[in-house]
């Protein structure tokens, strides 16, 4: 809900020439398709999922697959501290 609504907030208030979403949640095809047709703006899709959302695709100005193992380099260590607590990562990411 968050990522739909500043993405319409952002492009109502012309903050973005081009947006990026993260995501292959097709809960977005609608914000998405709104801020292109009502606002002409672009939209591109950066999926980190091995099936993109078809819904998604329909929508967006352009897609790029994040790559597994750039994905996996890019996250922190199973393992931070921060202020003076222990955080894990779940054995699943």
């Amino acid at each position: 809900m968050n990522i739909a609504t500043y993405l319409l907030v952002d492009a109502f208030d012309k903050d973005f020439e081009t947006a990026v979403v993260v995501s292959n949640d097709s809960d977005l095809e609608e914000p998405i398709r709104m801020v292109r047709e009502k606002f002409d703006l672009p939209v591109g899709l950066l999926n980190p999922s091995e099936k993109p959302s078809q819904a998604l695709l329909k929508v967006v100005a352009f897609y790029k697959e994040i790559r597994k193992g750039l994905l996996e380099a890019s996250q922190f260590p199973n393992e931070i501290e921060y202020r003076g607590r222990r955080i894990v990562k779940p054995a699943r990411w």
